[in-house]
C-alpha cells in the first residue's frame, strides 16, 4: 500500500535522446487513447504530427478521425507560451500531458542566459506542481547540445520522475529508472518496451489514476 501512495506522488516521465523520441511520445499517446484516457499535448517543438497519429490509429485498430478527436493540442511559439498553457491545463483523472521539447525554446537567443536560467526555473516548478496535484506528465525531449543535455539532468533529479528512458536510436533505448515494473535493462528493443509500458500501473485506472 505504501508503494501506491507513492506512485500517486511520482507521475513524472522524461523520455529523451534524439528526434525520434516524438514518434515514441506519438506511439504512447494513440496507445493512452486506446486506454480511455485523454492526451493533452503542450507542442513547444512543433513536433506533434496528426498524420502519425492516424497511421498508428490505423495499426491499433482505432477510428483515425476519431482518435484525432480526443487529442487536445496547444503549441507553443516562446518559453513564456509553454508555462502559460502549462498553468491553463485541467487535470483530471483520465488526462495525460505530453510535453514535447519545452527546453527547445529556451535556446531562443532573444533571450538572456539569465532569464533562460529562470524560465528552466519556473518549467521544472510548473511540471512538479502539475505532477503533485496528481496528473501524469510525459516529458519529452530532444538533445541536440551540451546545455539541452545539462537542462535533462535537472529534470532527471526530480523525485516525482518515476520513469526515465533515453532513446539510443530507431530501435533501441535505455531504461535509466523505473519505479513502474519496467525491467531496467542496459538496453532493449523498443517494441519489447512498449509492450511493458502498456502493463505499466500507468494504465491500471482504478488504482493509479485517482
Amino acid at each position: 500500500m505504501n508503494g501506491l501512495i507513492q506512485l500517486k506522488r511520482r507521475k513524472g516521465i522524461l523520455i529523451f535522446g534524439n528526434s525520434i523520441v516524438y514518434f515514441y511520445g506519438t506511439n504512447l499517446m494513440v496507445g493512452s487513447i486506446s486506454k480511455g484516457f485523454t492526451p493533452y499535448i503542450v507542442d513547444s517543438e512543433t513536433s506533434f504530427d496528426p498524420y502519425a497519429v492516424c497511421r498508428i490509429a490505423r495499426k491499433v485498430g482505432l477510428n483515425p478521425k476519431d482518435t484525432l478527436k480526443k487529442i487536445k493540442v496547444a503549441r507553443a511559439f516562446n518559453p513564456y507560451q509553454t508555462l502559460e498553457i502549462i498553468k491553463t491545463l485541467p487535470g483530471s483523472k483520465n488526462s495525460i500531458v505530453f510535453l514535447y521539447g519545452p527546453l527547445t525554446l529556451l535556446e531562443d537567443p532573444d533571450f538572456s542566459i539569465s532569464e533562460q536560467e529562470i524560465l528552466y526555473k519556473d518549467l521544472l516548478r510548473l511540471t512538479g506542481d502539475t505532477i503533485r496535484k496528481g496528473q501524469w506528465v510525459i516529458f519529452l525531449q530532444d538533445v541536440f547540445n551540451k546545455r539541452i543535455v545539462r537542462m535533462v539532468e535537472g529534470i532527471q533529479k526530480m523525485k516525482m520522475m518515476s520513469l526515465i528512458v533515453k532513446i539510443k536510436d530507431n530501435t533501441q533505448l535505455r531504461v535509466i529508472k523505473s519505479d513502474l515494473g519496467i525491467r531496467a535493462l542496459s538496453s532493449m528493443e523498443v517494441k519489447e518496451w512498449e509492450e511493458q509500458f502498456f502493463h505499466t500501473p500507468l494504465f491500471w485506472r482504478k488504482n493509479y489514476t485517482n
